[in-house]
């Protein structure tokens, strides 16, 4: 990986961690992704992108879509779908299901590290100054894209 992808990947997927750890974050995610079919992994975009004072455009939504649509339909979605199927399922065995759990767990989250990646690879967010203005745009555009 190219020492300047590296940084900007890294930027990324670290800024998304940290607010991912945040109190209410994980359960207002996956209300999105589930209530509304929205990529947990573009919402972080939009809101690292407002961090740096970035107003992402709307061709870079479409760009970002065709780059990781083949990648969420072949391997992050199948992986949630076997994560949740064994979840339900954990009761029934919990030491074999739960270690396979535990497995597919970590492979989906290993997947959506890759779709940052991908992020990282198609858009060069430049570091700049926060603004809450911006990442309201980032967010209301992505919405209505969706």
């Amino acid at each position: 990986m190219a020492d300047d992808l590296k940084k900007h990947f890294d930027a990324l997927w670290q800024y998304t961690l940290a607010a991912y750890k945040r109190e209410g974050v994980p359960a207002t995610c996956l209300a999105l992704q589930d209530r509304y079919g929205l990529d947990v992994n573009v919402l972080f975009l939009c809101l690292f992108a407002g961090a740096r004072g970035h107003e992402l455009p709307t061709h870079e939504f479409a760009l970002i879509d065709d780059i990781v649509a083949p990648w969420k339909e072949g391997v992050i979605h199948p992986l949630r779908s076997v994560r949740r199927l064994l979840k339900a399922r954990i009761p029934s065995s919990p030491e074999l299901v739960g270690t396979l759990y535990r497995n597919v767990l970590t492979s989906e989250i290993k997947a959506e590290e890759h779709e940052h990646y991908l992020i990282a690879t198609t858009l060069r967010i430049p570091a700049g100054a926060a603004d809450d203005a911006i990442t309201a745009v980032n967010l209301v555009r992505y919405f209505r894209l969706s």
